[in-house]
């Protein structure tokens, strides 16, 4: 019982003197990394590019309010190095192809990078320097572009009787509300768009006559404003053109034929045979060739 005894002591006190040295290992080791950490701060804030990263990089830390407001500064510090040097010479490059082709045809699309380069700078004095840098405030950019599209849209919209400019109007709208899309021809396209021009372009009223006229045989997706319908209401719409003896809601009513074959169905052969009549006879009035789409 007595050696039992004695065991277990040498045992606690063997245990107590590991865990002093752990202790003792562990105050050492945070004592070094403070004062490593307190060289890197001394280093950066003397300008020492290396130090500044190295302190972001390896994410250093600190409780000690002193050194947690010094991390931060200088987190900050590089943050705004960061975006500048990339953000802002992106920005520079940008702007001085706008300036080349300002008055061009390739204006829209150069300032419409020049301002996307522009928005990538958030930090408020990289923004103020960037624009005393260039003498050019991000709002005047924003007005611009927002005149230029305008006009534009206008221009396009003039011309829309000729099938070219009215496909480029079409994807010059879709420009205007998204990022992505496919054009008119079905090709896949990734622009940083005109969204930030101010409200997307609407589609003129004379939308689904355009589309009418200048496609054979258009899909349903490519007219605008359409109600949800069911095989009943198309063949009311089929009769409905017949009776009005209308070319855009045949071509309409034929859409949805060629789209599913239960809206075919419905309409039955003489209907829909009826409505191709009353387009070819329409289409041979307006004498305009018009482009195939295919299904």
């Amino acid at each position: 019982m007595f050696f039992k005894k004695k065991h277990e002591a040498k045992k606690l006190r063997l245990a107590e003197a590991a865990e002093a040295k752990r202790k003792a290992d562990e105050e050492k080791k945070q004592t070094e990394m403070v004062r490593e950490l307190e060289v890197l701060l001394d280093r950066a804030e003397e300008g020492d590019v290396e130090a500044q990263e190295e302190l972001v990089r390896c994410e250093w830390r600190s409780s000690h309010p002193i050194r947690k407001r010094r991390i931060a500064a200088n987190a900050h510090m590089v943050a705004v190095r960061r975006e500048y040097g990339y953000a802002g010479n992106l920005c520079i490059r940008a702007h001085a192809r706008w300036l080349k082709f300002q008055g061009t045809t390739q204006e829209i699309d150069t300032l419409a990078d020049f301002l996307n380069c522009y928005r990538r700078i958030n930090i408020p004095e990289n923004l103020s320097r960037m624009t005393r840098e260039l003498g050019i405030k991000r709002k005047y950019v924003v007005r611009r572009l927002s005149l230029l599209v305008r006009t534009r849209y206008e221009e396009l919209l003039s011309q829309s009787d000729d099938i070219r400019k009215f496909e480029e109007l079409w994807d010059f709208i879709r420009r205007t509300r998204s990022n992505s899309f496919h054009d008119s021809r079905g090709k896949y396209r990734y622009s940083l768009a005109l969204m930030h021009a101010g409200k997307p372009m609407p589609y003129p009223d004379s939308w689904n006559d355009l589309v009418a006229r200048h496609y054979d045989t258009p899909s349903i997706t490519m007219f605008i404003r359409q109600p949800e319908r069911g095989p009943g209401d198309a063949r009311l719409l089929a009769a409905e053109a017949i009776r009005t003896n209308s070319f855009t809601q045949a071509q309409i009513a034929l859409a949805y034929c060629n789209n599913d074959a239960k809206f075919r169905a419905a309409a039955g052969d003489v209907l829909t045979a009826e409505l191709a009549k009353l387009v070819m006879r329409h289409r041979a009035e307006m004498e305009v060739p018009a482009e195939k789409v295919a299904e």
